[in-house]
């Protein structure tokens, strides 16, 4: 096992060693950009010894502990100034964390079978272009999934004993939700933990010091998020956490999310269908989540197992129609955790994995191969990049700042603008990018505020096709920012004013 893991982490590393130009990042994963920004905020707040600094990482769903991880692996790099390999190492982290799991999926099913089935619940998640594709980019979703199979194991070695390594298992969830705040999908598992006895014997003995249990085990989660999340304790950090989480819960809502609403046929056939379970195995798993579900009421037997399966189907209906996002590593620590369920002790299951395996690794070659030779930067992406380069060439410095639309390609590093310097727009053009005031209205007085020098808009954007957004849900917003643009082109009050325009880009400037 130790042998398949080493080979899996050495075809990630190398598969991971692509794509290390900061100035294209943003077309191959615009969250790897953003984090990157995060990262050498916190790295400045070392070098300055700056608490403030070092906390101001703008992304607050996403715990503390997770950029400090992979500001520990790029330090030394961002310390001699190699952009390429802080791009690089954070990916390594996310492939470490991903073979780490393997490993723990391995022992938690060769608890529940043999040996060989074992082996073979390793394969079904090999079969998943999921497991590939979040071991290749900087996220913190493999590190949350690993704190999750953490726990189950834990939880497994407990065999509802509630002893230490249930506090063990509690630690470890505590650490999945430090990580990312989606773990707290994994509080059903916990319950069902705690109560099984109750619902199997279907009578409330020891109800009341289970209830105590259960507080104080969520106190123990809630006590690991602040002490990895220390800032939280501050009334302006609580605060621009706070902001942080109303943002991303507004993001998943139903009538928000992709900006139109998807279907729930969409959301399996885009995610899971593509990147987890080909159809018909997905069928098999239903099946097998709703077979566990009975067993959990049904057989006197308690089985690790079947409290799996309440995690995996509280999430699948959670994500499938309550969130209106198509993205598939929201499915990773339930899609990963929901192949455990191949572990139970049915004969059937033994003979039908291997046909599971080699239907899920055929039908989604296509997705592999993309995984694996994927390349977004194209001759027209080169060809941008030079355009902007030849505008700016003879007007910006290592200290211009620029306001830029998402996925727009610019070679800035040759123009020796700093990073830190070049500011994505996510979501839409609004004011709070321009004014300092609006920006404050939204982040606290210690999220640093800079004054655009320059803003490049792509020609293409929505911005210009009023008809492509009408129907969107956040319209107000593409509206609002319609009529910035339409303040810039007239002279207006905002500061700016039109500096160039070629077949890609609108760009205009802060008035001199």
């Amino acid at each position: 096992m130790k042998l398949l893991i080493a080979i899996i982490f050495v075809i990630l590393a190398y598969v991971n060693y692509r794509h290390l130009n900061i100035g294209f990042l943003s077309l191959v994963e615009l969250d790897e950009y953003a984090f990157h920004h995060s990262l050498i905020n916190m790295f400045e707040g070392v070098m300055d010894l700056d608490l403030k600094k070092l906390f101001s990482y703008y992304l607050y769903s996403y715990g503390f502990i997770f950029f400090l991880i992979n500001l520990i692996f790029t330090f030394p790099f961002f310390l001699f100034e190699n952009t390429e390999m802080t791009i690089y190492m954070p990916r390594i982290v996310s492939s470490l964390f991903a073979v780490g799991s393997l490993f723990i999926i391995y022992k938690i099913s060769r608890k529940l079978t043999n040996n060989l089935s074992s082996y073979l619940i390793i394969l079904l998640v090999l079969s998943m272009p999921g497991f590939w594709r979040n071991a290749t980019w900087f996220h913190p979703d493999w590190m949350m999934t690993f704190f999750i199979l953490l726990s189950i194991f834990f939880y497994s070695k407990d065999e509802f004993n509630i002893k230490k390594y249930f506090w063990y298992g509690t630690l470890a969830f505590g650490f999945a939700i430090s990580t990312k705040l989606q773990a707290i999908t994994f509080y059903p598992f916990l319950f069902f933990y705690v109560f099984y006895e109750n619902f199997i014997l279907r009578n409330i003995y020891n109800l009341k010091s289970k209830i105590i249990l259960l507080i104080k085990a969520v106190s123990l989660t809630v006590i690991i998020f602040i002490a990895t999340n220390p800032y939280i304790l501050h009334p302006l950090g609580f605060e621009v956490w706070l902001v942080d989480f109303v943002g991303n819960m507004k993001s998943n809502n139903i009538e928000y999310g992709n900006g139109i609403a998807l279907n729930w046929d969409e959301k399996i056939r885009n995610a899971i269908n593509s990147y987890y379970y080909i159809t018909i195995n997905f069928i098999i798993l239903i099946f097998l989540l709703l077979l566990s579900f009975i067993k959990y009421f049904t057989n006197n037997k308690k089985n690790i197992i079947h409290v799996i399966s309440f995690y995996v189907i509280i999430n699948l209906v959670y994500l499938i129609f309550l969130v209106n996002k198509d993205w598939q590593h929201y499915y990773l620590s339930i899609m990963i955790s929901s192949t455990l369920l191949f572990a139970m002790q049915d004969k059937v299951i033994k003979y039908i994995l291997p046909i599971i395996i080699i239907l899920n690794f055929s039908l989604s070659f296509e997705q592999h191969k993309k995984n694996f030779s994927y390349d977004p930067i194209t001759e027209e992406h080169l060809k941008m990049s030079k355009s902007l380069v030849n505008i700016f060439e003879d007007n910006v410095d290592k200290n211009t700042n620029i306001l830029i639309d998402p996925y727009v390609p610019f070679d800035f590093k040759s123009l020796g603008i700093d990073y830190k310097n070049i500011h994505i727009i996510y979501g839409t053009l609004s004011k709070k990018y321009l004014i300092e005031e609006d920006w404050h209205k939204v982040y606290p007085s210690f999220v640093f505020f800079s004054e655009k020098d320059f803003i490049v808009i792509k020609k293409n954007s929505l911005y210009f096709d009023s008809q492509n957004f009408v129907n969107r849900v956040d319209k107000d917003e593409y509206e609002h920012a319609t009529s910035i643009i339409k303040n810039f082109n007239n002279d207006g009050d905002l500061g700016y004013e039109k500096f160039a325009e070629n077949d890609y880009f609108f760009i205009w400037r802060k008035k001199r």
